[in-house]
């Protein structure tokens, strides 16, 4: 009796903690944006300007646990191993703005990341994110430039992504991560004494002749 119901404890205790326990897969995506002067908002100094292709180094998981925490990470840089560096027009700082709109996540930091873009033409954004319901989630990743007067006046701007970003929570049974993974312990905990006992239950025992 003790391994019929200690071995399917076992196992439940293993998918739950592993459930909670085991990253998500997060895949890393390049998504191309174009040429960097032909990104730039427009601009009262109407010089010419120069920069190298630019594109989205992006990872996000597809699958959330219900309760826990992940990373989404965004890298703006240029492609390849192009070394060339933006001639900005005279006057200005060039700014680059990330954002995730969402009413399904709740994300630290909430609101506007704001980069500058140095010479090597590179600004790096993290979120920690975590699911406030189960099932499909919906979530969009903003991207913009500002090029920002060095003495101030008005600031010019231009969107240049608007990406979603497919997301699914899960949560088996409802539970959350802690939930799941002290509920999973103690099934391996009381499974295992179940195993181990009915294993002992059954091996032969010999009775010394009187």
């Amino acid at each position: 009796m003790g391994l019929w119901v200690g071995a399917p404890l076992l196992a439940a205790g293993l998918l739950l903690v592993s459930w909670a326990v085991w990253p998500p897969p997060a895949p890393l995506e390049s998504i191309p944006l174009g040429p960097l002067d032909q990104l730039l908002p427009a601009h009262p100094a109407g010089s010419a300007t120069t920069g190298p292709n630019l594109s989205l180094f992006l990872r996000a998981p597809r699958v959330l646990r219900k309760g826990a925490q992940t990373q989404v990470t965004a890298l703006l840089a240029p492609e390849g191993d192009s070394t060339e560096t933006a001639s900005l027009p005279p006057g200005f700082n060039l700014v680059a703005v990330a954002w995730i709109q969402t009413s399904d996540l709740a994300l630290d930091p909430n609101g506007e990341i704001l980069e500058p873009l140095t010479a090597g033409e590179r600004a790096s954004y993290t979120w920690r994110a975590a699911p406030l319901r189960t099932g499909d989630l919906e979530a969009t990743l903003f991207v913009r430039l500002e090029l920002v007067p060095q003495q101030g006046g008005e600031v010019s701007s231009r969107t240049i992504l608007a990406r979603a970003l497919p997301m699914r929570a899960t949560s088996p049974l409802g539970l959350t991560q802690t939930t799941a993974v002290a509920l999973g312990i103690a099934a391996l905990l009381v499974g295992g004494v179940l195993v181990v006992g009915a294993w002992l239950g059954r091996r032969p025992t010999h009775e010394a002749a009187s």
